[in-house]
Formats: structure tokens, C-alpha cells, sequence
């Protein structure tokens, strides 16, 4: 095995993977694992050829374990057997096909558009490519179907899905958003527990029956959007403490696990790690955008945070393959400079400044959606720490007055709206927010979210208001759900009152 290091993995100009396995273009594959916890690391090959990794030397490569096979091709399963004997799949995996306790395989992406490379063998999708001129669609298209993969079909897989893909288009939506796919520990669940956020879960399908999906929908004109959990790795089939010990995760929870270490002193190599999830299902699968789950439940002090590095780096993505790339978050802070309104701390590119009445009046920013994302796919306004805004967010507020109306229920987080249900519905279908700065009993009292100045500062991109959430239903002990016409989801574009 050979030391292949020219560059900080996932770094500088070096555009291959940072993580995992990468087929190299004159044959062969090479290995990376970042196992700051270990002295030794073995690359074991299709059960049986175990092969000692190198570590890598130097300041910025602490904690890397590296080695190329010059045998290995698509196809080759492999582990990672760690000093003291534990063994564990690649945490950046990109095929796991017996779950996420079994081997991960080598696969290599570019075969799955264009024309295959030397002599390589090309997989069943290998020769398709991507709808000739789709460049996807600008958001305000965007009528939103939200999809299951294990439920939306008897046979719940992607395969199948894709069967009824004409279906919805016929139907008048314009885009489909995947609740997440990636791998998970047992064989059905929502997919919020992710342990391999690279792969596609197993019971699903394999990563051309993915490929294939969002092929179908673009021939449909369907725009296809991911669904990406940053917050928290999943607790059962997660690799990470075995090789990273403390230094991926912080010691902190967050309601469904430990919270990854965006800021901490080993930050480097964690970000890189999610924003490579993330550039892989935007760049290798052609992906048209991402939601990112419950984003104010990332504990992250950095400058861009997370969410702005992670967005401004798909927007690149869409920039360089000169295509839409969208980012819609969850995000129950309702902090609207996300969206790329105003915040009460500098911007990077000067001073921030009062609103004025003007934007109080709300009158339109100077940058509209039309123009900060109608003019060319992949650009998009530029948020507090100079990482692009978001297109969108889930429209909780909506939801929540929706859900007390219909049921009558007021417990948790429902009391935020009960008393005037019907006032907060309709300030929510006008001007996005329908919680602005108002003291919150299920928050201990505190305000949430910023005043209708602020919100209306925000170039009119768009909440997404949602008639019943895939929530309301599983989390409820029988699986009650609201007796409507729809369970999809409309896109509205909601703009400030005057």
C-alpha cells in the first residue's frame, strides 16, 4: 500500500472524496478513514484480505488512515478492522448492502452518468444520463409532495416508487421530497436515525435504484429533494465512537442523540464530513436540493456555522453543474436571516442596520427571491457568516394552528398558538412567521423568533405550508391523522403584509 496524500483529504484542489472509498481514474481504489482514536487501523477486503492502512503524518492530517488497493474495484466489499480487534463499516460508505452492520461496498459514481471510463464495468444504469437539459426549476415552481419510500408503495422500495412517479405528475406537483434514505439501523423506520448518511438504506434499494428514481422524475419534470439530518447520528449502527472516540461528537444531547462537533477543537474533520454528505447527494446522485432536519437543534458557534457552509457549498454544486440546487430547513427558532433576512449582528459585508420603517410598512427588499434566484441556478443571498441563504422552511407555525383547530388538542407545544388558532393560521399564510416575538409557555416563557420588521427584511422566498405532516401521524399512539382530502404538501409563497 501506498501513502496517496498529496493534499489535505477533501481539501485545496483535491475534488475527490475526502472520505471512504474513491476508484482511481488508472484503476484501483483508494482508502480513507479518519480514526483519531486509533494507532492502528487494517483495511479488511471481502472477508478474507486484511491489508495495514498508513497513517498519514503532518498537522493537518492527524487522525488519517490511508491506503490504496491497487486489486480493489466496484463491487469490492471491505471494513475497517480497528487496534484491540472491533471492526466497523466505512463511516462515509456509499453502499451498504446488508445493512449497517455489514461490509460496505466500493462503488464509483461517475458510471452512473455519461459514458463509462476504460474498460470498467458499467451497473445497470451505468450508460444513463441525466435528462438532456434539465437544470431543474426555480423554487417558485415548487409544489411539494413529501414521500415515504417504505410506505409510499406496498413493495416499499425505490424501484417502485419510481413506478408512480407519473402519478404525482399528473397530479400537478412539481417536486418530490424524499424523507431521508440514508442506511439505518433494522429494516423500517422513519429515517431520522441515520447511522451512514452516504448510503442508501438497504430494504430500499442500491444506489442506481436511487440514480434511476430521480431519473424518472426528471424526464416528468419533477424536481427530486433529499432529506438530510445534520443534528444528531443515529444510535444504533453509528461507527463513529469506535473510531473517533470523543472528538466526533460533543458531550451534549440533543432529543434524539449525541450532537455532532461542529466547533470543537476537531472541528475540521467533522464539518468536511457532513458538507462531503451533502455535496454527495446534490453532485453524485443530481439531487435538486435538500432539507435539512430540525436545524435549530445544531450546536455549532462557528462562523459560517454549519447550515451556511453546507448551503453555500450546494449552491457551488448547482453553480458549477449550472443547475438549481435548493435548501429548505426545519427550523423551529424561526430565525428569519436564514432565509436571508435581517439579524441584529454585523454583516460581513458592513454594519447591520436598523430595518426602517419602510421594511416595517413591509415593502419589498431590495433583493426578491425572483432576483436573488430567478437569474441564475446555483446563486443565492448571503447569510450572517458569509454562507448563502436558505430558499425555504417548513411553515411549523401553520402546521401547529392547523393541528389545534382540527383536533381541538393544546398540550406541548400547541399551547404556543391556542389561544387565537385561527389569527396565528392566517398571520402564517401572510407573512410566514405566525410566532414573531411573542412569549412562548412551552419555551419557559422566552420570545421566539424576531419581530415582523425583521421578517419582512427577508427576500420573499418562501415558507412551505403544510395541510398534515408525516409527524402529526407516527407520533401519536394509534396513528391518528386528520380525516383530509391531501397528504401531500403545497409550496405557498407567503409575502409581508402591508
Amino acid at each position: 500500500m501506498r501513502d496517496v496524500h498529496e493534499q489535505g483529504p477533501g481539501s485545496g484542489r483535491d475534488l475527490s472524496p475526502g472520505f471512504g472509498s474513491y476508484v482511481l481514474p488508472g484503476g484501483g481504489v483508494r482508502f480513507r478513514l479518519w480514526a483519531p482514536a486509533c494507532r492502528r487501523v487494517d483495511l479488511l477486503l471481502d472477508g478474507a484480505h486484511r491489508h495495514p492502512m498508513r497513517r498519514s503524518r503532518g498537522v493537518h492530517r492527524q487522525g488519517w488512515f490511508v491506503g490504496v488497493i491497487p486489486g480493489a474495484r466496484p463491487g469490492t466489499r471491505y471494513r475497517f478492522v480497528l487496534e484491540g480487534g472491533a471492526s466497523i463499516p466505512d463511516p462515509a460508505s456509499r453502499c451498504n448492502p446488508d445493512g449497517v452492520a455489514g461490509d460496505s461496498e466500493v462503488v464509483d459514481p461517475t458510471l452512473w452518468r455519461g459514458p463509462p471510463r476504460g474498460g470498467a464495468t458499467v451497473t445497470a444504469f451505468g450508460r444513463r444520463r441525466r435528462e438532456p437539459g434539465w437544470t431543474g426549476r426555480p423554487w417558485h415552481e415548487a409544489v411539494i409532495c413529501e414521500v415515504h419510500v417504505g410506505t409510499f408503495t406496498s413493495r416499499g422500495t425505490l424501484a417502485a416508487a419510481a413506478s408512480r412517479l407519473p402519478e404525482l405528475a399528473g397530479a400537478g406537483f412539481t417536486a418530490v421530497q424524499l424523507m431521508p434514505v440514508a442506511a439505518f439501523a433494522g429494516e423500517r423506520g422513519w429515517g431520522y436515525d441515520g447511522a451512514l448518511p452516504m448510503a442508501p438504506h438497504a430494504a430500499y434499494g442500491r444506489p442506481e435504484d436511487l440514480v434511476h428514481f430521480i431519473e424518472v422524475a426528471h424526464r416528468l419534470r419533477l424536481m427530486v429533494l433529499g432529506d438530510l439530518v445534520l443534528n444528531h447520528l443515529g444510535p444504533q449502527g453509528n461507527p463513529w465512537p469506535a473510531c473517533a472516540g470523543g472528538c466526533f461528537e460533543r458531550g451534549e444531547e440533543t432529543p434524539w442523540g449525541r450532537a455532532p462537533a461542529f466547533d470543537g477543537p476537531h472541528a475540521g474533520p467533522v464539518r468536511r464530513f457532513f458538507i462531503e454528505v451533502a455535496r454527495h447527494w446534490v453532485d453524485a446522485y443530481g439531487l435538486d436540493g435538500l432539507r435539512l432536519d430540525a436545524v435549530h437543534a445544531i450546536r455549532d458557534a462557528s462562523r459560517p456555522d454549519i447550515v451556511e457552509a453546507l448551503t453555500r457549498t450546494v449552491r457551488e454544486v448547482g453553480a458549477r453543474r449550472r443547475r438549481w440546487v435548493h435548501v429548505v430547513l426545519e427550523n423551529d427558532a424561526n430565525e428569519a436571516w436564514r432565509l436571508g433576512g435581517a439579524h441584529p449582528v454585523a454583516h460581513p459585508c458592513g454594519p447591520a442596520r436598523d430595518p426602517g420603517p419602510a421594511a416595517a410598512r413591509g415593502s419589498a427588499p431590495e433583493s426578491s427571491s425572483e432576483s436573488a434566484s430567478g437569474t441564475s441556478p446555483g446563486h443565492a443571498p448571503i447569510g450572517r457568516g458569509g454562507g448563502a441563504a436558505a430558499d425555504a422552511q417548513w411553515n411549523d407555525d401553520f402546521q401547529h394552528a392547523a393541528h389545534v383547530i382540527l383536533t381541538g388538542e393544546r398540550h406541548r407545544h400547541l399551547a404556543d398558538v391556542a389561544a387565537h388558532p385561527h389569527w396565528q393560521l392566517a398571520r402564517a399564510l401572510a407573512q410566514g412567521f405566525g410566532l414573531q416575538g411573542e412569549c412562548s409557555p412551552w419555551r419557559g416563557g422566552g420570545g421566539r423568533a424576531v419581530s415582523r420588521a425583521t421578517i419582512c427584511r427577508r427576500p420573499r422566498s418562501s415558507t412551505s405550508c403544510r395541510p398534515t405532516m408525516w409527524w402529526a401521524t407516527g407520533s401519536t399512539g394509534f396513528g391518528w391523522r386528520p380525516d383530509l382530502p391531501a397528504r401531500g404538501c403545497l409550496s405557498t409563497r407567503p409575502r409581508c403584509a402591508p
